[in-house]
């Protein structure tokens, strides 16, 4: 039987996350603790069960590796209702699949969520390989964190690059946690940008 992975503020809100969304009850699957909650880590709880949509997006997504002459590991995290992150776990095929700078997964997830649609498949998926997702977004992460630093250290605002209004929205409201600097966007459309600047002036 396949798993559905889920994450909540305890053990037991991911569980009745998960089971509210499928529609079962707790006796009727099998679970696992992965990791208890922290202070800065949700809980993540594994169950071994899967709806009929899961079901076919696997399908789906294993035909069109095949046919591309792949196999990979499938895991479903759920997001929210009919919403679930999809890792696809390889062992010679992630460079292939990710593409420069992440093109040919965008593409991929394209094609997936229109292929689910055309198949009346009531699902969206966030396609990921290997975690390179959230690896490129600790990058992001990191590099905003060093920004609000040196803004810190010198009294000068500084800007951070253009970004996805998704990425630009969780970038900006983890700088937001800091009480020493303030930020704001400036620009427009696609060239939207980040402004990071001291909260107080610092002393010539």
């Amino acid at each position: 039987m396949d798993y559905i992975d889920v994450e909540g503020a305890t053990p037991q809100e991911a569980l009745r996350r998960i089971l509210s969304k499928l529609g079962m009850k707790e006796e009727e699957v099998r679970y696992q603790v992965l990791r208890p909650h922290s202070p800065t880590q949700q809980a993540l709880v594994r169950v071994w069960a899967e709806p009929k949509e899961v079901q076919e997006t696997r399908q789906i997504i294993e035909g069109l590796l095949r046919a591309m002459g792949m196999d990979a590991r499938v895991r479903f995290l759920l997001l929210a209702k009919k919403h679930y992150s999809v890792n696809l776990e390889t062992r010679s095929f992630d460079s292939i699949l990710i593409g420069r700078g992440g093109e040919t997964l965008r593409s991929l997830e394209y094609l997936l969520n229109l292929m689910l649609r055309r198949k009346r498949v009531r699902i969206q998926i966030e396609l990921d390989v290997s975690g390179y997702k959230q690896r490129q977004l600790n990058l992001l992460v990191n590099k905003a964190i060093a920004v609000a630093v040196r803004v810190k250290e010198t009294g000068k605002e500084m800007t951070i690059d253009p970004l996805p209004p998704d990425k630009r929205h969780y970038i900006r409201e983890i700088l937001r946690q800091d009480p020493e600097i303030r930020v704001y966007t400036a620009g427009r459309g696609s060239e939207i940008y980040l402004v990071v600047a001291p909260r107080k002036a610092k002393p010539e």
